[in-house]
């Protein structure tokens, strides 16, 4: 037991490890935020999402398929 008493004693007093824990504390309280960041950057649909207006669907559905069809088409003869 004297043995694991010293080695807590040792990592609770350990410059570096004192270190870890603050910025691991640090870190955990940012995450939640960050995370949310990150997130919204990667997946910008949830940005504009709140403030899309419904009537642009058929449009945009439209344009879809417009784009769906025609784009392989193109590349497709600009290979011959």
């Amino acid at each position: 037991m004297k043995v694991v008493d010293t080695a807590i004693n040792d990592v609770r007093t350990d410059y570096t490890w004192n270190r870890v824990g603050r910025l691991t504390k640090r870190g955990v309280k940012a995450t939640p935020a960050t995370a949310a960041y990150y997130f919204i950057d990667k997946a910008p649909i949830f940005g504009w999402l709140p403030r899309y207006n419904p009537r642009w669907i058929i449009n945009d559905v439209i344009a879809g398929l417009t784009i769906g069809y025609d784009e392989p088409a193109c590349y497709f003869r600009a290979r011959f």
